[in-house]
């Protein structure tokens, strides 16, 4: 709700400037089924929205490609009849001119950063976590130089982090309302007994998330789509994934009485990219280096301490006409959690969610496929097709995405997405083995303005 707010705020407060420039938006109306047998995260299956989108029409692609103006893309929906499903996904929201800008913007800081949406330098929306969208960072911005080589600078005391799906705490329990949240353990094994757990969420301070610093800085040389092309980052900022210390204690009835204390955490972020493009084909190797910080609970929380990792990602891409191909593989090194404080033994098989993995996965293959075909100036089809897999078979995540649009006015969308994962509980930590009876498909259709 506070992350909701906040976004509201910029969008109302700069909505008069940013209607005044050249954008597009969409009246959209979409149905979300979930289509696995086993699927049992919701008493529900299907799900209907109503919503609308706003997008600069000359959004840009670099920094060197900015122009003067307002700039935002901002996508709202609505849930009928769920309204936890319901929300507000304000990507980008600035005003720039000159080199300088102001706001919520994109910023390919790091290549496999956001090729894998790791979320290390910028926040996600996470309201679906098998496809998370970036979101930029809120501040100032600086851009020094062109195409063949510049500086992007970034600073800012406002911090906003992932955006994640909704939930309902009623009674001490989360209720089963939003089937992309990843609901704790009702019962766990607490000082040597099994007991029935009652959650309290300790909400923090407004101002112990929001106002924190952040600092990010990254220079390039070389075009991306002509030669050879370096770019490398530093960034000191709050990692944005809240870290979360539990404490607990025996109450009567056999129920164990959590308390979950979310705060913020500090990291260090290294990051380089090289690559080489001739004739349409891209090859190259991205490496990023995390170093977090511990985070300041009391010695009465249970809490997870990360170790520093280091991500290696090489890639290969090629692009003729409208159809593109990318294969990317990802290795993550080190990231192991700690678990720290006083009463570390007592929380048992609750550990299992106090060290949550720092990474959705940690060894995997992805292969990205997309086409269009323009029939007229107006009139296209749209399609994407990404296979997401992990080491050793680990787990699978297909998705498919197709937009038709037949005139001036009107566009359908299709969206699919079939996901498995091993009975193991390596693969019960990645973000698959979490959802993998959260097969789904969207159907939508949309009135283009």
């Amino acid at each position: 709700m506070l992350l909701a707010a906040l976004q509201a705020v910029l969008f109302l407060g700069l909505f008069s400037r940013v209607s005044q420039a050249a954008v597009s938006g969409e009246l959209i109306m979409s149905q979300d089924e979930f289509v696995s047998e086993d699927f049992e995260a919701t008493d529900r299956r299907s799900f209907t929205y109503l919503g609308a989108k706003l997008k600069s029409a000359d959004a840009p692609t670099s920094a060197g490609a900015l122009k003067s103006g307002f700039k935002t893309d901002v996508v709202g929906q609505y849930a009928a009849g769920a309204a936890i499903m319901s929300y507000l996904n304000v990507s980008e929201l600035y005003w720039t001119d000159s080199g300088f800008s102001v706001g919520r913007r994109r910023e390919t800081w790091s290549k496999l950063d956001s090729t894998w949406n790791m979320g290390l330098y910028e926040p996600l929306f996470k309201q679906n976590p098998l496809a998370p969208e970036g979101q930029g960072l809120t501040g100032l911005f600086l851009d020094v130089g062109g195409d063949d080589w510049g500086v992007n600078l970034f600073a800012s005391f406002l911090f906003i982090p992932d955006q994640g799906p909704g939930y309902e705490l009623k009674n001490g329990s989360f209720e089963k309302a939003n089937p992309w949240f990843q609901t704790p353990p009702s019962y766990i094994h607490f000082y040597g007994q099994t007991d029935r757990v009652n959650y309290n969420i300790e909400r923090p301070e407004t101002n112990d998330i929001i106002f924190n610093r952040s600092f990010v800085g990254s220079a390039h040389l070389g075009k991306k789509d002509d030669g050879f092309f370096t770019q490398v980052a530093l960034a000191s900022k709050p990692s944005n994934q809240l870290a979360l210390g539990f404490s607990g204690f025996l109450a009567a009835n056999n129920t164990a009485q959590v308390q979950v204390n979310p705060k913020i955490y500090y990291h260090s972020l290294a990051s380089a990219d090289f690559s080489y493009y001739i004739n349409g084909f891209n090859a190259g190797l991205s490496v990023l280096s995390e170093n977090p910080k511990a985070s300041e609970f009391t010695n009465d929380m249970t809490y997870a301490a990360y170790r520093p990792s280091t991500l290696v990602s090489p890639f290969v891409e090629f692009k003729k006409g409208l159809s593109r191909a990318q294969f990317s593989y990802l290795k993550v090194q080190g990231g192991e959690a700690d678990l720290r404080g006083d009463s570390q033994s007592a929380i048992g098989s609750a550990q299992s969610t106090v060290l949550a993995d720092r990474y959705p996965f940690r060894e995997a293959t992805l292969v990205k496929l997309a086409t269009s075909q323009k029939f007229s100036k107006r009139k296209y089809l749209d399609l994407e097709a990404d296979y997401l897999r992990g080491a050793a078979n680990l787990f699978s995540i297909w998705s498919l995405e197709a937009d038709y649009r037949w005139d001036a006015y009107w566009k359908a969308s299709l969206k699919g997405q079939l996901v498995s994962a091993l009975d193991t509980p390596e693969a019960d930590r990645t973000v698959a083995g979490q959802f993998q009876n959260n097969d789904s498909i969207m159907l939508g259709v949309s009135y283009v303005f």
